[in-house]
């Protein structure tokens, strides 16, 4: 599960992120891997989010290996833009 921490405006033009991963997520191999995903799927869906936005993203809970799948990160990350309401589309 990822959270969205803290949004904020930070200049009209750009879009930014950090990623938070606590060592209690497990190894370091998986806590990579989880913040590689994340920065793909930000690459991915950066065009469809307002502007000038900047993310803070925490893992939280208990993700195995086999559920860090680019899909399901992609679609947690889209459903939380829009109850964040920085989603620009559909």
């Amino acid at each position: 599960m990822i959270c969205l921490l803290k949004t904020e405006k930070f200049s009209q033009f750009s879009r930014r992120i950090a990623i938070r991963v606590p060592k209690k997520f497990g190894n370091a191999v998986e806590r990579n891997r989880a913040k590689r995903l994340l920065r793909e799927t930000f690459r991915l869906e950066k065009e469809s989010l307002v502007l000038g936005v900047d993310l803070i993203i925490s893992v939280q809970g208990i993700y195995c290996q086999a559920n860090l799948q680019l899909d399901k990160v992609r679609d947690e990350f889209i459903s939380l833009c829009k109850k964040a309401q920085i989603w620009r589309l559909g």
